[in-house]
């Protein structure tokens, strides 16, 4: 469990990091990517509805997610299978 919530988190780190100025809206997300080597098999992560980060002073930020879901799926057993929202 705490391998899939580090690489949901790790997700949403990568698709939002770089995008758009605090006054900007979330933006719709709808990616997927595997990550490898945070679990003993790898996983892939699906994730859907809006994201954004906003920095804020001191290297600290907030995140805005609303709609956002994100499916971790074990790509050796794919049964297996974990959604947050």
């Amino acid at each position: 469990m705490v391998c899939v919530l580090a690489g949901a988190l790790a997700l949403a780190v990568t698709l939002v990091a770089a995008r758009g100025a605090a006054a900007a809206p979330p933006e719709p997300i709808d990616d997927s990517f595997t990550v490898e080597g945070v679990c003993d098999f790898p996983v892939l992560l699906e994730a859907s509805g809006k994201t954004k980060f906003i920095e804020l002073p001191g290297g600290r930020f907030i995140s805005v997610n609303p709609g956002f879901r994100v499916t971790a799926t074990n790509e050796e057993e794919p049964t297996h299978q974990l959604t947050t929202s």
